[in-house]
């Protein structure tokens, strides 16, 4: 795959706020100035216009497309089971769905792992990396 990093998969899924059901409208809506600007592997800053994106952008000490990615990915992510920080991903990424009804989750309790990976299939979309079914 060519990609940044892994957590640049995260980030482009486009069901990544589906799923997860994130609830941060602030960092959703910079994660799509981002998307809109992202492009081999590098985000296009000069064309990007939106304020809060600027500011989070600028908000970096050492400023680097990866990190840009892993920091924001990781805000989305930021509940027990979908976390990807550390050396392995939240268990609702790939294991069958639990019963119990959550307010924190978007899939139907009823998601089957198998079901779940025919989901997470690599494709494209919009000019960027983009999982699909």
């Amino acid at each position: 795959m060519d990609i940044t990093c892994f957590e640049e998969s995260i980030f482009c899924f486009d069901r990544l706020i589906e799923w997860t059901n994130c609830k941060r409208k602030d960092k959703i809506h910079i994660r799509q100035v981002i998307l809109d600007n992202f492009d081999k592997h590098r985000i296009a800053i000069e064309n990007i216009d939106d304020n809060a994106t600027l500011q989070y952008l600028k908000g970096f000490k050492r400023y680097s497309t990866e990190r840009v990615l892993k920091s924001i990915t990781t805000e989305l992510t930021d509940k027990d089971g979908w976390l990807i920080r550390g050396e392995k991903m939240g268990v609702c990424w790939y294991k069958d769905c639990c019963q119990l009804i959550r307010s924190d989750c978007g899939l139907n309790a009823n998601s089957n792992m198998k079901g779940k990976m025919k989901i997470i299939e690599v494709g494209k979309s919009n000019g960027y990396d983009k999982f699909h079914i």
